[in-house]
């Protein structure tokens, strides 16, 4: 009866898959994926791609043209150090698409420490550049339950704060058109009406 009970598990069990070693060595860095139509000049959706970088704790993103263009697979844009991105749950950079359906680079850490955060970075397509659209910035402090939100369209320029004891404050900038490839980087682009 074991023998038996032994021979079903085995044939249930999935083939162990073959992978090449370049496949192995790349998919362990895949941290996020979304397909979504981003560029108006390809055909099709574009994949992108947001994987562990080359720097630590950073994360590169990297999209590329997708099926049926005959360019599939091409790279559009690489953007090294584009966010933040932990060892843990609650600290790993994703990718999401937003209602109006623009790719978000979202980043943070709930998963320890005295203040959470996240930031999330919308991207948009203008003048044939993949843009930084806008730039959301929110943290609470889990002891004495102070918090922020900080939202910026960088399109238009309007800053809006809102802080967790009900004060809200509006700025209007002059609106910036920041390459998506540039915004990536050590540099720290946070508006300083952001900042606590």
């Amino acid at each position: 009866m074991r023998a038996a009970l032994a021979l079903l598990l085995m044939m249930a069990a999935p083939a162990a898959a073959e992978l090449t070693a370049d496949e192995a060595a790349v998919l362990p860095r895949i941290l996020s994926v979304q397909v979504l139509d981003m560029v108006a000049v390809t055909i099709g959706e574009e994949r992108a791609i947001l994987m562990a970088g080359s720097e630590p704790d950073m994360a590169d993103l990297v999209i590329v043209t997708g099926a049926p263009d005959e360019r599939a697979g091409e790279p559009l844009l690489v953007a090294r150090g584009i966010a933040w991105t932990g060892p843990m749950a609650g600290q790993v950079a994703t990718l999401e698409v937003s209602p109006a359906g623009g790719l978000q680079i979202v980043s943070g850490n709930s998963a320890i420490g005295r203040s959470a955060w996240m930031r999330r970075l919308t991207v948009a397509e203008r003048d044939g550049a993949l843009v930084v659209a806008g730039f959301t910035q929110e943290g609470y402090d889990r002891i004495d339950g102070s918090s922020l939100r900080c939202d910026w369209n960088l399109l238009s320029g309007r800053i809006i704060v809102e802080r967790g004891d009900g004060t809200r404050r509006e700025e209007i900038r002059a609106p910036s058109r920041i390459a998506l490839s540039k915004w990536a980087g050590p540099e720290d682009r946070t508006p300083d009406v952001c900042r606590d």
